[in-house]
């Protein structure tokens, strides 16, 4: 009675599938960017920013005579 249950289940009808999407339709692919930058470009520009806040406040205490290189 048993033997042969596998095969006489509709495997269409099972609740657990879930139907495909035509082979037509394909989702578009999202990049996640940063005003327009990938990952590497950030990263860039990051590092010159923080050369320039450096650069900037070394040049400010050298100004205003608070380190004097001797």
């Amino acid at each position: 009675m048993y033997d042969d249950l596998r095969n006489l289940s509709d495997k269409s009808a099972s609740p657990f599938q879930e139907e495909s999407a035509p082979k037509s339709y394909q989702e578009p692919a999202i990049e996640k960017r940063l005003f327009g930058l990938t990952a590497a470009q950030r990263l860039v520009l990051s590092i010159e920013l923080l050369a320039t806040v450096v650069v900037m406040a070394i040049m400010f205490l050298l100004v205003t005579q608070k380190i004097w290189p001797y």
